[in-house]
Order: structure tokens, then C-alpha cells, then sequence
């Protein structure tokens, strides 16, 4: 049975105890039963996440290896890219080919350097807001009066399983 039909049987059985036409007994018996599925069907689903947990963490280990291999391998990019063109300036071989490649040295796009973001003028400065969520929160909780309409409290429940 499955965990929507166990809510189903709930249901009906509540709804039955609410109307007064089950006995006591059937109710108390037919409860422990369903009871007993439902845990059941609980440990499985505990089982399933534990599984499910462990092979997140898993997978975060091999993601951050991986990220970890990409970032050598760019930094070996960038090294022999560099070593290459200082050998190239060196040799004052700024162009030439092989059977496979062309090499060249050129002048990337000028770009901004050494800014002294307190003298820029504020024609070319971007302000950001953003909000401080701590903050407001603390705010909130003391007085939620004062933030009507802004911003509200919401409390939320979440599964605990040990």
C-alpha cells in the first residue's frame, strides 16, 4: 500500500469516528493496522533517504574533486600559455605557423587598472541595495507592526528523522 492510500485510509477513518458510525473496537483494530503499515512504510522511506543522503554526499565529494582537477588543469592551461608567449617575445616570434597550429601575439582590448573607487566620480558608480535578512528579521520579530505591508513572519515545520 502506498503512503497516499495509508493517508487515505486515515481519512476515512477519521471521518467515520466523526460521524459515530464505526465501533469503538473495529476503529481501535483497524487503527492499529493501519498504524503498523504506516510505520512500516515510514522505515522505508527513512531507508531511502538515508541512501539518498549518502550518495549526496558522494556526489558533493566527487563534485568538489572535480572542480578541484578543473581549476589544475586551467592553471596548467594558463601557465604554458604564458611560458609559450614569453618564449615567443624572447625569440621575437610574434607570428608564425606549423602543420596543426598558428601563433600570434596581439593586443587584447584596453581594460581599467589601479582604480581608486573613492575618487571616481559618482557619475560612474553603481549603488546596489540589498537587504539585510538578519536584520529585518530581528526587526520584524520585535515589532511586525511596524513593517506592515514590508515584510511578514512565516513559520514553517520540516521532518526530523534520527
Amino acid at each position: 500500500m502506498t503512503l497516499r492510500e495509508l493517508e487515505g485510509q486515515y481519512s476515512v477513518l477519521f471521518e467515520m469516528a466523526e460521524e459515530g458510525n464505526i465501533d469503538p473496537q473495529i476503529m481501535k483494530d483497524t487503527l492499529e493496522c493501519v498504524d503498523y503499515e504506516f510505520e512500516q512504510k515510514a522505515e522505508a522511506y527513512a531507508t531511502i533517504i538515508d541512501t539518498l543522503a549518502g550518495e549526496v554526499d558522494t556526489i558533493d565529494k566527487e563534485v568538489a574533486r572535480l572542480t578541484e582537477m578543473k581549476r589544475t588543469r586551467k592553471n596548467n592551461i594558463d601557465y604554458m600559455k604564458k611560458a609559450l608567449q614569453r618564449a615567443m617575445i624572447t625569440a621575437d616570434k610574434k607570428k608564425f605557423k606549423t602543420n596543426f597550429h598558428s601563433f600570434s601575439i596581439r593586443k587584447n582590448a584596453p581594460s581599467l587598472d589601479n582604480v581608486d573607487s573613492f575618487k571616481v566620480p559618482d557619475e560612474y558608480m553603481v549603488v546596489t541595495k540589498t537587504v539585510n535578512r538578519t536584520e529585518l528579521l530581528k526587526a520584524v520579530k520585535a515589532n511586525p507592526e511596524a513593517f506592515e505591508g514590508i515584510a511578514s513572519l512565516k513559520q514553517t515545520e520540516s521532518l526530523v528523522i534520527k
